[in-house]
């Protein structure tokens, strides 16, 4: 895959993820989404059991697909998550990788190749096999 560089969600900075050491995982939410709000909440168990030396996790707001009025910081904030955050350029990231629904999650190896994409209605048994495919 080629380089990923997108904002964080509180902040201007940008990540770039380019440099592929360790497979990625992306989530992509929205804060009308109650689907998302679960998802999150399986994310955030998986983040903290996960060791940040062989995995990096972020989950990925997407304003494009973002009901009017929104504030996705306070919802993050409310909602007790401590994933880094990225707030996707309208929908620019959830379209270049053909995204149809969220929450989406985007498994990326080390060699920087997309090797699952899982829709709202993945299993945590999914998520954890596609995890193991990619990390393997």
């Amino acid at each position: 895959m080629e380089t990923i560089s997108i904002r964080r969600l509180v902040s201007e900075e940008t990540v770039v993820l380019s440099n592929f050491d360790q497979p990625v995982i992306l989530t992509f939410w929205t804060t009308w989404c109650p689907e998302s709000q679960t998802d999150l909440q399986l994310k955030q168990a998986l983040y903290r059991s996960a060791d940040p030396n062989k995995l990096d996790m972020y989950t990925v707001h997407v304003p494009g697909r973002e009901a009017a009025g929104a504030d996705p910081a306070a919802f993050y904030e409310k909602a007790g998550l401590s994933i880094p955050a990225l707030q996707d350029d309208g929908r620019a990231l959830y379209d270049r990788l053909n995204l149809n629904g969220v929450p989406s999650t985007v498994f990326i190896s080390r060699q920087g190749e997309v090797t699952h994409v899982l829709g709202d209605q993945a299993s945590p048994e999914e998520i954890w096999r596609a995890l193991a495919e990619t990390a393997g």
